[in-house]
């Protein structure tokens, strides 16, 4: 079941971020940070767009560095109630239920933190959640580039995903293993499919959801912790597309 995108409310001192912003730095965001282990080098995440890079045919831009385009929407979710959402730069940064520690190795690792499950209401949720939290110490890597979207889980935490390119919709990530689950090309030449008629609307969205590992590769639980992310030129083309 994909993940609806409802309103969420921001803290009064989170700024409201625009596309045309090149700097963003929620509450909840660190940058030049160093890697979950404190004795650790952060892995670069840069590594993951090289290590896939396999496209004979790379999406073409006009310039080499950062663009907006490639900036990732991200959304995050505890039991179906939206807790928080962020616009990040194009890069890479880690997805983690821990602040970097103030002793480590600074080697520039962006961060995202989990938030504490302290608000929910429903206290048997509440464990769940901080139970997969701690899961979530050594993180999910991602890179938002002109390549498309690529994911790194580190640990042994469980996590599913769904998108346009997952088999059979839904299916169970590797771990410690890079791997690609946008495309951009892929999406717009499927999208292109759908504006002729000839395929249905294909969905933009990446959606990991973090849960328990029983029976082989089938999760439970997988909406415990949701996490949504989508590339901002996708929002961009399909709002072109309902124009016409």
């Amino acid at each position: 079941m994909f993940l609806p995108r409802p309103h969420c409310e921001r803290k009064r001192e989170e700024a409201t971020v625009s596309l045309a912003s090149s700097a963003f730095n929620p509450p909840n965001y660190q940058s030049g940070e160093v890697s979950p282990q404190a004795a650790e080098p952060a892995p670069e995440v840069t590594e993951i767009s090289f290590s896939l890079s396999t496209d004979p045919n790379p999406v073409v831009r006009a310039t080499t560095g950062p663009t907006e385009d490639y900036f990732l929407s991200l959304s995050i979710a505890y039991a179906g109630v939206v807790i928080c959402e962020y616009l990040l730069p194009e890069g890479d940064f880690l997805i983690t239920s821990v602040p970097a520690p103030m002793n480590g190795v600074v080697n520039c690792m962006k961060r995202v933190i989990l938030p504490d499950p302290v608000k929910m209401a429903n206290s048997a949720k509440q464990k769940a959640v901080q139970s997969l939290l701690n899961d979530l110490v050594k993180g999910i890597m991602v890179a938002s580039n002109h390549e498309g979207i690529f994911i790194l889980c580190r640990g042994n935490v469980c996590v599913s995903w769904s998108g346009f390119l997952a088999p059979e919709h839904q299916t169970k990530l590797e771990n410690n293993t890079y791997q690609q689950l946008f495309k951009p090309r892929d999406f717009q030449a499927a999208l292109e499919q759908h504006r002729q008629g000839l395929a249905p609307l294909p969905d933009h969205r990446i959606i990991l959801y973090v849960g328990y590992e029983l029976e082989g590769n089938k999760c439970m639980d997988r909406e415990l912790i949701v996490i949504q992310m989508e590339q901002a030129f996708t929002i961009r083309l399909l709002s072109s597309s309902c124009s016409h």
